[in-house]
């Protein structure tokens, strides 16, 4: 092979590596996962606390939980259920085998670290779920960016790039916060670390788009609507705090202001794309949904976290919801990619490789279980 790229049906949804072995670890660990979560959270719901197998229910003091009841069913229904369904899913070789098991380590792994958190004390079972959390998850991860498939990696990149990004301003708010700095001071350093999780999104955006973005320009732009929108928030909050701002005019600036920090990063990514979709207005709106949708997850760690909360566990709750929040709009977003008509390498109108001829100068993303083999030899 000297020359075309050339598009393959792979053995779609199996996790690398591929053949019987590397499939059937992934089956293990999954089964692993799903026996423990469900047989803990059952027990959760059954034994009385201060049992043997159950803690007392003082280690809830510092949790929103009165009782056992919602953790073990979380416990049983949502991380057991989703290793359980890894594990099927896996073993029968479906589609959606790779989503399955990245949702799989991922709820596992947030589990863990968010009972940490909160409980405030580790044993070494913590230690043993960690590490089955971790391995589920690296196996989808790297299962998914091998796949070639471009939604899966879109989800793996834009969520890595987003959670990571998000980790640098609630860094910031929770040592501003310990810190006793003042809310004018830490105004101007949410709106820089912002500019940095912009910086982090667009990269991770650029690296998993389907077709080859200029990186640098893409994650600056990102970084200025990320930065934009955390000064029009900024600026909401210290007006609202302002008691000599009528509620009026709060109100005024808010409407105005909110619609500006939903469209800024879109709007600037828009004019990147440009040059490499052929309907990059439709994706002002896209992310802009996205957003709205996603935010709201980023806020699910406030009612486990008070001002007793040491710094570590508020930190390692705050990356578990921002986490949430990227996974959602990773999510969402892939959806604005595929109604960009992306172009091919030569410019609006040239078809993507592979793809055959493109009508009146429309072209689509790849198909989701199309793989591109680089030419050998070249």
């Amino acid at each position: 092979m000297t020359g075309d790229t050339v598009a393959l049906q792979p053995s779609i949804g199996i996790p690398h590596p591929p053949g019987p072995a590397g499939r059937w670890t992934t089956v293990v660990l999954a089964v692993l996962a799903a026996v423990s979560a469900v047989a803990g959270g059952v027990t959760l719901l059954l034994a009385a606390p201060g049992s043997i197998a159950v803690p007392p229910a003082s280690v809830l003091a510092h949790t929103p939980f009165a009782s056992f009841v919602v953790p073990g069913l979380l416990l049983a229904f949502v991380v057991g259920g989703a290793a359980a369904v890894c594990a099927v899913l896996v073993a029968t070789r479906s589609r959606a085998a790779i989503d399955a098991t990245l949702l799989a380590g991922a709820a596992l792994s947030v589990w863990i670290v968010a009972e940490l958190a909160m409980l405030r004390a580790l044993s070494w079972l913590h230690v043993v779920y960690v590490v089955l959390g971790v391995a589920l998850l690296a196996r989808g991860v790297v299962a998914a960016w091998r796949s070639g498939r471009p939604r899966l990696r879109w989800l793996v990149a834009v969520t890595a790039a987003e959670g990571l990004g998000f980790a640098v301003p609630v860094t910031v708010v929770i040592v501003a916060t310990a810190a006793g700095a003042e809310r004018t001071t830490v105004a101007p350093l949410l709106v820089v670390a912002g500019a940095v999780e912009g910086l982090t999104l667009g990269y991770g955006q650029a690296l998993a788009f389907p077709r080859p973005l200029p990186r640098a320009r893409f994650a600056a732009r990102t970084a200025l609507g990320a930065a934009c929108a955390w000064a029009c928030a900024m600026g909401l909050i210290g007006l609202g705090h302002a008691a000599s701002v009528p509620r009026a005019v709060v109100v005024s600036v808010a409407i105005v202001a909110a619609p500006a920090a939903l469209f800024a990063m879109g709007w600037l990514q828009a004019s990147v794309l440009r040059d490499h979709a052929a309907r990059p207005r439709r994706w002002i709106a896209a992310t802009a949904l996205a957003w709205s949708v996603a935010l709201p997850l980023s806020l699910t760690a406030s009612p486990f976290v008070d001002e007793g909360t040491p710094v570590l566990a508020g930190l390692a709750l705050w990356i578990c919801a921002g986490l949430l929040m990227a996974y959602a709009f990773a999510q969402l977003s892939w959806l604005g990619v595929t109604r960009l008509g992306v172009t091919g390498p030569g410019g609006a109108g040239e078809p993507a490789r592979g793809q055959g001829p493109a009508r009146r100068g429309r072209a689509t993303v790849p198909r989701d279980d199309a793989v591109r083999v680089a030419p050998l030899g070249s």
